[in-house]
């Protein structure tokens, strides 16, 4: 269902409400469906449908079947607010924290990190606003709190941690991208992330070592659109003969051709002893497309890539070393 291993199963049943677009209908189902959602079904609106959860299992192993509404107006309404089609991740947030922690009736359910769902979309839009700064070459700790000033939630930064951070500077210009995956990247290669925590009543950001048994802010959703509508310069055919380029000068290349910043995972790179200034591309003259001629080149260093949005829906590339078996 996510990438949290569930406590309980949920069973998610969608009611069309009259008006419903066809296509947005089939639009939710994929979606869903992409997001991970595998106990998903479709149905008209009946008379009497409600939004609700109830318990078809036990007390011991409990079976959550949710009903929800496809309105008129392409929102999907559930016990735990209404979603528009681009706010996906707040579903399967939703979703993920009923299915660990049961229903919450009081004040309404929490989400992701522990917060409650208005508390979620406040943080959330609030990431969402553009980093409008100049960020190559500037200490990461410099950057993390000059994005941090431009927002309303506190980003808690160590002073210890600032003097760290400062030792290395961002390579990238992150213009453009959104405040919390700048923030997420920014922190990535020197072993951190950071998370939401309510604290006193208020939803602050604070710093913290990444780790497996950590929550932290993702760099980067997945998409909800289609990847050719989303970047269609990613698809479109060139022609191409590289030979003796490196992949970092490739991927400036390819960056501009699509128009889409690329980010590299520089922690899964050094883990790997991966070099983009040192690792040679040979691609021989062909006709293809830019995101065929990415794959090849990358996998010839041992890397794939991603494509990804930011919280304002702007789409970027991602790279990594590929995962071992």
């Amino acid at each position: 269902m996510s990438s949290v291993e569930a406590a309980s199963r949920v069973d998610l049943t969608l009611a069309v409400a009259q008006g419903a677009p066809i296509m947005a209908q089939q639009d939710w189902v994929r979606a869903l469906a992409e997001a991970g959602l595998a106990n998903v079904k479709i149905r008209p609106a009946r008379v009497g449908d409600e939004v609700g959860i109830e318990n078809r299992g036990s007390e011991q192993s409990p079976v959550y079947a949710v009903t929800g509404v496809l309105t008129s107006r392409n929102e999907l309404r559930l016990p735990g607010g209404s979603f528009k089609q681009g706010e996906i991740g707040l579903v399967v947030s939703w979703i993920t924290n009923l299915a660990l922690h049961g229903p919450t009736i009081d004040r309404g359910p929490k989400v992701a990190f522990g917060l409650r769902q208005h508390e979620f979309n406040s943080l959330y839009k609030d990431l969402s606003k553009t980093v409008n700064i100049p960020t190559k070459g500037v200490g990461r700790g410099t950057v993390v709190r000059q994005i941090g000033a431009e927002l309303k939630h506190r980003v808690k930064l160590d002073p210890m941690l600032f003097e760290s951070l400062n030792r290395g500077s961002v390579g990238e210009d992150l213009a453009g991208l959104s405040s919390g995956t700048a923030l997420a990247y920014v922190l990535s290669p020197m072993g951190l992330c950071f998370a939401p925590l309510k604290k006193d009543g208020e939803v602050e950001c604070v710093t913290k070592p990444s780790g497996k048994d950590h929550q932290a802010w993702p760099i980067g959703w997945p998409p909800r659109a289609s990847r050719a509508d989303l970047l269609p310069k990613l698809f479109e055919f060139i022609s191409v003969n590289v030979r003796d380029v490196s992949l970092a000068k490739l991927l400036d290349v390819v960056s501009d051709r699509v128009e889409a910043t690329i980010l590299v995972d520089h922690a899964s790179l050094a883990r790997e002893r991966i070099d983009p200034e040192a690792a040679a591309v040979l691609i021989p003259r062909s006709r293809t497309t830019c995101s065929l001629l990415l794959k090849k080149a990358l996998w010839q260093a041992k890397l794939e890539y991603k494509l990804l949005v930011d919280e304002a829906g702007k789409p970027f590339l991602w790279v990594t070393a590929i995962k071992r078996n």
